[in-house]
């Protein structure tokens, strides 16, 4: 079984989350994880420089953090996409938004 949950932290920006739910299922299934619980989050550069200083010490925005809470057969996990960055690595690779917070999400 595998449940993903999407929350929605960046101030301005939405991401629809039935989408990023199936994307996410879809490279669960692929990968051929058993059980998985993820946690994908959305946020802002501020909100993403915050995280990575309080807990990694590192003081800078990044792209993606991942922490992961439990491994093995019973994955369990949270996913940081900074969407600030993800809008501009999309144009600076000239691809769709949707795309690179795809490949973000399977970074992380």
């Amino acid at each position: 079984m595998h449940r993903v949950e999407v929350f929605n932290a960046h101030g301005k920006h939405r991401v629809r989350k039935l989408a990023v739910i199936k994307y996410v299922k879809r490279v669960l299934k692929v990968e051929q994880q058993g059980r998985a619980m993820l946690s994908v989050i959305f946020i802002d550069s501020h909100a993403c420089r915050a995280i990575n200083r309080r807990y990694l010490r590192h003081d800078y925005a990044t792209d993606v953090l991942s922490f992961c809470l439990q491994e093995g057969m019973n994955l369990e996990g949270e996913i940081y996409v900074n969407l600030d960055r993800a809008r501009q690595q999309a144009r600076q690779f000239n691809v769709s938004l949707t795309n690179e917070m795809a490949r973000l999400i399977i970074h992380g």
